[in-house]
């Protein structure tokens, strides 16, 4: 038990350095545990998108042992499924416990995401964008995640981050979320999903402000030219492929 004196010296200890004591002289959760693979992962996740409350996935989760590898690869599969089935809500309403409780730093969260936007043109989903802006729009709302990292990981999956990777370039077509959408000649995947987002946000934010998209977007250094197609930007197509982007998605409350 603690003397009263080393008690009241941790007390005087700043909130914040309390928390870093905690997280880093207390063992986290599934520091210890059964060895997890990938189908335990698929199992865990699949369950509580679609069954498991909030405390039983947790329980649940607790039992296994995760390195810093693999909750790394936990949150990107998690990130993936909820994706892949909707569920991109579900995932939102839980991600303040695991960061809170430390089952997750917010370095392992971002590296999941990079890992998924890293991809993002391999995901087979017609529903993507919306499905992806539905998991992003509570966490950027609730400050789990900042705006500005994410408009920096929609634009990594372009050829120029791949150039090291011979293999992935084989395969590889365009240049990534800046190739068209599918019946557009204007429109990227890039620019789809932003503006899938900040429609999301703005259902979240508008009745308490109504002015947040466009607060977010002054704040960071935006620049819409950075998703549009680049040959159209070289032929000055910009401003044109703007103006028909905020009007096909109805993005007036953002930008004007």
């Amino acid at each position: 038990t603690s003397s009263p004196q080393s008690f009241t010296l941790f007390q005087s200890i700043p909130h914040g350095i309390t928390s870093l004591c905690v997280l880093y002289y207390v063992l986290r959760p599934c520091d210890d545990g059964e060895q997890v693979d990938d189908e335990v992962i698929e199992e865990l996740t699949r369950e509580y998108l679609h069954l498991r409350t909030s405390i039983r996935f947790l329980n649940q989760l607790r039992k296994y042992k995760l390195t810093d590898i693999s909750r790394k690869r936990f949150i990107y599969k998690f990130i993936s499924n909820a994706i892949d089935d909707g569920r991109g809500d579900r995932l939102a309403h839980i991600i303040p416990r695991l960061l809170s409780e430390y089952f997750l730093l917010p370095s392992e969260l971002n590296a999941g995401f990079v890992e998924f936007f890293s991809k993002y043109t391999l995901e087979d989903n017609p529903n993507l964008a919306k499905c992806t802006s539905q998991l992003l729009a509570p966490l950027i709302v609730e400050d789990m995640i900042n705006f500005e990292d994410v408009y920096e990981w929609i634009l990594l999956d372009i050829r120029q981050n791949h150039s090291q990777d011979i293999y992935r370039l084989e395969f590889y077509i365009g240049d990534g979320v800046r190739n068209y959408i599918k019946g557009s000649n204007t429109i990227t995947i890039a620019l789809e999903l932003l503006a899938m987002l900040f429609k999301e946000i703005d259902i979240i934010t508008c009745f308490d402000d109504s002015k947040y998209v466009k607060k977010l977007i002054n704040k960071c250094n935006f620049n819409v030219d950075r998703c549009m197609n680049q040959h159209d930007v070289q032929l000055n197509k910009n401003y044109e492929i703007e103006i028909e982007w905020i009007n096909k998605y109805n993005l007036q409350f953002a930008f004007n």
